[in-house]
């Protein structure tokens, strides 16, 4: 059984500050310069980069590229208006149509078209249809 009065030294020893290690002020400053990274909302470094390549390469897959379409890019290494340019090149591909405002597409794809956004216009014979690019403003 153990007395009270080894209960209170032990308990006096573990409260006591003289017990605990104390830093020297070396250590603090080192302790400190390698949190400085992770304190600070400004830092730039191997993190920034990786944010900017996946936030590069979840814009191209966003926008209807394929992984292999976008390894073989070499995304990582594009500006951004390089990267901005092949996103609006998808997304308005399909609208854009070369300069065309009409097209003739198999009827059995007017609802595919009209739900891409283009116009149905009329059917023509041997099952077409033309449809058009709504006008803007």
């Amino acid at each position: 059984m153990i007395d009270c009065k080894d209960l209170e030294r032990v308990a006096s020893l573990i409260a006591s500050p003289d017990t605990y290690y104390k830093k020297s002020q070396k250590e603090r400053e080192s302790d400190y310069l390698k949190l400085m990274p992770h304190l600070s909302v400004f830092s730039k470094g191997a993190e920034e980069i990786d944010i900017r390549k996946e936030l590069a390469k979840q814009l191209l897959l966003l926008s209807g590229y394929k992984t292999k379409e976008i390894d073989a890019m070499n995304y990582s290494e594009m500006s951004d208006e390089e990267i901005q340019h092949h996103v609006r090149e998808r997304l308005l591909g399909t609208l854009a149509n070369n300069g065309n405002n009409q097209k003739v597409i198999p009827i059995a794809q007017v609802k595919e078209f009209v739900g891409q956004g283009w116009e149905y216009v009329a059917p023509l014979p041997q099952g077409e249809a033309v449809v058009k690019l709504p006008h803007k403003g």
